[in-house]
């Protein structure tokens, strides 16, 4: 189970440190990253994916996005491995994107890392928890949400 605490950022953002894993696992860069609910999948810039050895180039899948972090066609690649909130999610496609300036965060944490958690985030006490859902559970598909 994962907890962590958070402030809440003068944007009204839950930042929190998101951690990418190099293909080989054997290095790893951790950046500030938006906790998003209302994102469907998670982001970095592509120069962290570059830099952890991953050759973006070679990225045949791209996605059409818009939303309050920019809008445009950007690439996805597959991640050895993210970690946040105490939790960690293996072989997982992240959309590389650079969001734009006046975000707070290098990085978007959004649905696609989160629907493998129950996670409950208490305003009150600023506080995220996660708890690991079964592998052989799935998510509802009522409760899936689409869009970036």
């Amino acid at each position: 189970m994962g907890r962590i605490r958070f402030n809440i950022s003068k944007d009204n953002l839950i930042i929190l440190n998101l951690t990418v894993y190099s293909e080989t696992l054997e290095s790893s860069l951790t950046m500030n990253a938006v906790l998003d609910t209302g994102a469907a999948r998670s982001i970095i810039p592509p120069k962290i994916a570059s830099n952890l050895g991953y050759d973006i180039s070679e990225s045949k899948e791209m996605m059409e996005f818009s939303g309050v972090y920019g809008s445009g066609w950007s690439k996805i690649i597959r991640v050895s491995k993210l970690e946040a909130i105490g939790e960690s999610v293996n072989d997982m496609d992240i959309v590389l994107h650079q969001l734009a300036p006046d975000i707070i965060a290098d990085a978007i944490l959004g649905l696609d890392f989160l629907r493998n958690f129950d996670t409950t985030i208490s305003y009150s006490k600023g506080i995220v928890e996660t708890k690991p859902i079964p592998h052989n559970h799935k998510t509802p598909a009522a409760h899936l949400v689409s869009g970036v």
